[in-house]
């Protein structure tokens, strides 16, 4: 059992569930450290940890939770892994760097340590009005990570190419990096709404004037735009519905597209990563389809 976010006139702010699942993992961690509190080392592996929600019946058998849980680890996950940074090795590291203490408990409650309880109120800065999650408190973490935190990402990312702005500490890249992942989803959830509407708009229009022509170029156009965004982010399942999008609306199916799509489900399926090789023959489709809009 973990201490209230509440306690001693802390801002009461709502936290998401995925917040929930990691700070009990982390008072899990903290508790085989042998570590007095549940420090800011415990409460990251347990947001690096969060597909253990998979292990867990009440989460699993919740899909909207489940795939509210995924989302935010993915929000993490995705920028580490192209920083170089594989998160389940992360979390070792931190775990092996922080070692082992020799604290006993002898109360049912665990409490967070001063430093972890100014990144919960950090992230409740960076939420504003919104419930806390694991992206506010890993952007939180990263802001000042501490000894053990960046010497583990200095061993990450050794040999790898920067992450944000080279002029930053090491931790602050990677902190720039998943914001700039948050601000993409964002983006791509914006032209997915406008799209929506573009499509509603070609209902009732004569299908011969160049008023529809245009619209359907442009809807084009948009939904290659969207497809790109879906790629720069590891979205495979809005990739292949946009990829379906444009072969409906096209009319032109051929068998490497077929062949593709098939590929990219079966991705989803076992949760692979979109390969370099993959990203370049999609973006050279997607050439096509908008050279066809023109």
């Amino acid at each position: 059992m973990t201490d209230s976010p509440d306690r001693k006139g802390e801002l009461v702010k709502s936290v998401s569930p995925a917040v929930k699942l990691a700070i009990q993992i982390a008072a899990f961690e903290s508790l085989q450290a042998g570590s007095e509190f549940i420090e800011k080392e415990h409460l990251l592996i347990g947001i690096l940890k969060l597909r253990v929600a998979g292990a867990v019946d009440a989460i699993r058998n919740n899909r909207h939770l489940m795939k509210d849980i995924m989302e935010e680890k993915k929000a993490i996950d995705f920028p580490l892994q192209n920083a170089g940074i594989r998160p389940d090795m992360f979390y070792r590291c931190i775990r092996l760097q922080f070692g082992k203490r020799v604290f006993v408990h002898k109360t049912k409650v665990l409490h967070r340590s001063t430093e972890c309880k100014r990144c919960f109120g950090r992230a409740g800065q960076l939420a504003h009005d919104k419930e806390i999650t694991c992206v506010h408190l890993f952007i939180a973490i990263m802001e000042n990570p501490g000894e053990i935190i960046a010497d583990c990402i200095k061993r990450m990312v050794s040999g790898q190419k920067p992450v944000g702005d080279p002029e930053l500490p090491l931790s602050m890249q990677v902190s720039q990096s998943v914001k700039a992942y948050e601000k993409a989803l964002k983006e791509k959830e914006t032209l997915s709404q406008v799209i929506e509407h573009s499509r509603k708009d070609l209902f009732g229009k004569d299908r011969d004037s160049p008023v529809y022509r245009n619209m359907r170029g442009d809807l084009r156009k948009k939904t290659c735009l969207l497809a790109r965004m879906c790629i720069n982010t590891g979205d495979i399942a809005g990739l292949i519905a946009s990829l379906k999008e444009l072969v409906s609306e096209s009319g032109t199916y051929d068998q490497g597209i077929g062949r593709m799509i098939s590929q990219l489900e079966f991705m989803q399926r076992e949760e692979i990563g979109i390969s370099e090789a993959t990203r370049k023959k999609v973006f050279d489709m997607l050439d096509a389809f908008e050279a066809q809009a023109k």
